[in-house]
């Protein structure tokens, strides 16, 4: 931050890479701060910071104060990670994914109607998102429709109307993060068990953690 504030550089391109998994959402607090931490000082200095290759975790970054925030339809840096050529995983297939901002969390398609069964996921905020609402039709109709281009553009809309809302109002990542947080806890009180093992919120309150952690040695 100290190196570009001297510079004449006013927009920079920020790309955090490290060799996480896709989909794989990082729990390092400390890093994370520290990253939070390089945005807010170099928004102080009147740089205006792009975050790209941003996934859920694009909340932190707005949170953080970045001007602008970019994801890729695959998530670009991590589409090859040597993971994807494993023979026992999934056996190379692409797989849509729910979008669910109430757990801050990528859903696959049985565990989305195992919390749609629970109501452990507001039906009616869900349906807000109007791919949202076309994703739980074809569920509902029970065809076995394929909804993987739905899914992305389910994620896209919810990605421009997060990213406005906290560039409108910077405390509505903390909020998200401390609903999400309860959310989760519902989970567990349920006894609910998803499908997908790795898909427990372990992310969230290391997120929250570290939010608070870059605001106080700001």
């Amino acid at each position: 931050a100290s190196i570009f504030s001297r510079s004449r550089v006013r927009r920079l391109y920020l790309v955090l890479h490290d060799d996480l998994a896709p989909r794989k959402q990082r729990t390092d607090y400390k890093s994370l701060a520290g990253a939070i931490t390089l945005i807010r000082l170099l928004r102080g200095a009147g740089v205006e910071v792009l975050v790209g290759f941003s996934g859920l975790d694009m909340i932190l970054w707005k949170a953080a104060g970045a001007a602008n925030v970019a994801t890729g339809k695959f998530f670009n840096l991590r589409r090859f990670d040597p993971t994807r050529w494993d023979a026992e995983s999934e056996g190379g297939r692409i797989l849509p994914y729910w979008t669910e901002q109430s757990l801050i969390t990528w859903l696959r398609e049985e565990d989305l109607k195992l919390l749609l069964d629970k109501k452990l996921i507001d039906r009616a905020v869900a349906a807000e998102n109007p791919y949202g609402a076309q994703i739980l039709e074809l569920l509902d109709n029970g065809a076995g429709a394929a909804w993987v281009g739905l899914g992305w553009r389910q994620y896209l809309y919810w990605f421009q109307q997060c990213e406005s809302d906290i560039s409108k109002t910077s405390s509505i990542a903390e909020a998200l993060l401390l609903n999400a947080d309860e959310r989760w806890a519902a989970v567990e009180r349920s006894g609910v068990l998803l499908f997908d093992r790795d898909n427990d919120g372990s992310w969230i309150r290391p997120w929250i953690n570290a939010i608070r952690e870059a605001r106080g040695s700001a």
